[in-house]
């Protein structure tokens, strides 16, 4: 509900997009992230909460969130491909993401569209170390942030230590006062607070907006994908990302705790197998399969050379392709620095991943030198041999990058495992030089 005047208005004004989800931002949220997103669940309406932070509050942290039967209510994804943590709540009958960066507020927005909802706690990040700080000093700064048409929400968590933040004339910097909403009950118990209240503006500028699906698929991998690809996944659902210890370790726990003594409780919440339900995952996709201009598929040049298996070599950063890898069922063997990149991108690979520097036990190849003149003799042998009971395999560079010993040591090795099921092995390099 929100007031105005002493005017009672039953609904909140906030925005409805069509096709796309709405972009929010809580710009130096800290824990209070939870408030933006009881304020979007409240809403009902698809949507993409971005919480910029020099120390992000993480929810697969303590303090914990569970729903209502004790599972974790926010469920981690694959990181979006500049590394930040995304979190989704499969529960929900609306779209909805959580993403967390660590950033500065000021970063945070260069990198992102001009959002449609503006949550604000906390007025600092948009000054530049200016004193005796007032809404009026910050205005005109939080208006750029947002499209026209979009709401900015100045939460009241903060107006018994600043009242002087929230002293503004309306129509000042393009913001018109709509009112003081509350949210009395929210869906999402927060440690600090039982409700929510804030001032509600209206932003009017005329800021062109950027291309908010470019945005999104860097946060999600389906939206990086051809429709002839959607078509393949429609058929999956992406796996949790085990931040926390995964389901049958939480059950072991749990087992221990209630029929042993000396075993403590799980301190985490379930984790849930997947952050999608299963049914909604694929009405998802078909409505991206149907709108597929918001796509934004990878595209990929192959040069392949058959040895008795494909021999496929492609300019490029592995990390952008995990998706197609992952699609086209390949086992990714990597150093221990390039797997962990891997698989925070694209957790669903680490079912078929060959550690060849496990963490905790002795590495597959001893003394390896992965590159350069001094790298480990045969490595594209030593690699295949790890690999000879897989079907499709992807490394990176190896070696000294030379395409004549490179296909000189596959054909070997294919003579020497006839029988070997390998049918494709896929090499990605960066230094144009590489393999010509």
């Amino acid at each position: 509900m929100m007031w105005k005047d002493n005017e009672l208005l039953i609904e909140i004004p906030l925005p409805r997009v069509k096709n796309r989800p709405l972009i929010v931002a809580h710009p130096a949220s800290g824990s209070n992230y939870t408030a933006a997103w009881n304020v979007m669940i409240e809403h009902g309406e698809d949507f993409v909460l971005v919480c910029d932070d020099v120390g992000p509050h993480y929810p697969d942290e303590w303090p914990y969130h569970c729903n209502e039967v004790g599972a974790e209510y926010f469920v981690r994804m694959q990181n979006s491909t500049h590394g930040d943590r995304i979190y989704r709540n499969p529960d929900l009958k609306f779209d909805n993401l959580l993403v967390h960066r660590q950033k500065t507020a000021l970063e945070g927005f260069q990198s992102m569209p001009l959002v449609d909802v503006l949550f604000v706690d906390w007025i600092p990040p948009f000054s530049e170390n200016t004193p005796d700080l007032t809404f009026k000093k910050v205005a005109a700064a939080m208006a750029d942030t947002c499209r026209d048409g979009g709401i900015i929400l100045l939460d009241e968590k903060a107006r018994r230590n600043f009242p002087h933040w929230f002293e503004f004339e309306d129509g000042e910097f393009g913001l018109e006062y709509l009112g003081r909403a509350e949210w009395p009950i929210p869906s999402l118990e927060m440690t600090q607070r039982v409700e929510i209240s804030a001032e509600v503006f209206r932003v009017h500028n005329t800021k062109k907006q950027a291309d908010v699906d470019d945005f999104l698929s860097t946060l999600t991998m389906e939206r990086r994908m051809s429709p002839k690809e959607l078509k393949l996944m429609r058929k999956r659902i992406p796996r949790r990302n085990d931040s926390l210890p995964d389901k049958d370790i939480w059950w072991e726990r749990k087992f221990d705790s209630t029929f042993h003594q000396g075993f403590d409780e799980p301190e985490w919440p379930m984790p849930q197998a997947s952050p999608w339900d299963f049914g909604r995952y694929k009405l998802w996709i078909d409505d991206l399969i149907k709108d597929s201009k918001r796509l934004r598929p990878i595209s990929r040049e192959i040069r392949s050379v058959n040895v008795g298996f494909e021999v496929q070599l492609i300019h490029g950063d592995i990390a952008d392709h995990l998706d197609w890898l992952f699609l086209n069922n390949n086992s990714i063997i990597l150093r221990r620095k390039h797997m962990v990149k891997c698989l925070e991108r694209c957790p669903m690979l680490g079912e078929r991943a060959i550690k060849l520097q496990p963490k905790w036990e002795d590495p597959l190849i001893q003394e390896m030198k992965w590159s350069g003149n001094e790298s480990t003799p045969d490595l594209t042998s030593k690699l295949l041999d790890l690999s000879k009971d897989e079907i499709n395999v992807a490394t990176i560079a190896h070696s000294q990058a030379n395409l004549e010993q490179l296909l000189d040591q596959c054909s070997k090795w294919k003579k020497e495992n006839p029988n070997s099921p390998l049918e494709s092995f896929t090499i990605f390099y960066l230094d144009e030089a590489d393999y010509q």
